[in-house]
């Protein structure tokens, strides 16, 4: 008859242990899915300020000449002045520098443009002739976007990219395949 006491005991301290270990098991998945949800938060903030990013490079690389333009009229001498991108009729900026507000999170747009000629020290002369060239050979952008999450912690975005000064009205010539003087290849048979 001891014995049978001794196991009832065994059986509820059985039970306890059981609880227990559950209920450490349910607090560990509110954890983890509170943890899961914020992540999801900040993956997303990113994602947004990385198309912002896109959508400006995107917007630098649409200019319609070489040399800058009436308003309305989007030049590439105006990406190395850190006001390029397309403008409205007035000459505002379509997708201007500074803050953007998107899905209730406030953003702060901005980027840099770092003008390269092919005259640079160590750099081959386009034409053999460097002296008196107005306009840079590319433009190197960095289009960054900051904010402050709802936590208080700064996040920043940078996308990076090169544009090249070719006149819009040429730059599909490059495509364009002339006839050739030699004959064909051979090809295997």
């Amino acid at each position: 008859m001891k014995t049978r006491a001794h196991q009832r005991g065994l059986a509820l301290f059985d039970v306890l242990v059981a609880l227990l270990v559950i209920g450490l098991g349910v607090v560990s998945l509110a954890e983890l899915q509170g943890i899961s949800l914020l992540s999801g938060g900040h993956a997303r903030t990113r994602a947004i300020a990385a198309q912002l990013a896109r959508e400006k490079l995107d917007d630098l690389r649409q200019f319609s000449q070489l040399q800058p333009g009436a308003p309305g009229q989007y030049g590439y001498d105006e990406i190395v002045t850190d006001a390029g991108g397309a403008e409205n009729a007035d000459g505002s900026l379509v997708f201007p520098a500074g803050e953007v507000t998107l899905s209730d999170i406030s953003f702060r747009r901005s980027w840099r443009a770092t003008a390269y000629s092919w005259c640079a020290r160590d750099a081959p002369p386009l034409a053999g002739n460097c002296e008196g060239a107005s306009r840079p050979a590319f433009v190197e952008l960095a289009v960054t976007l900051e904010w402050t999450d709802a936590d208080g912690r700064p996040g920043a975005v940078t996308l990076e990219s090169a544009i090249a000064a070719v006149d819009p009205a040429l730059a599909g010539s490059a495509l364009i395949r002339r006839p050739s003087l030699l004959p064909p290849l051979a090809t295997p048979h």
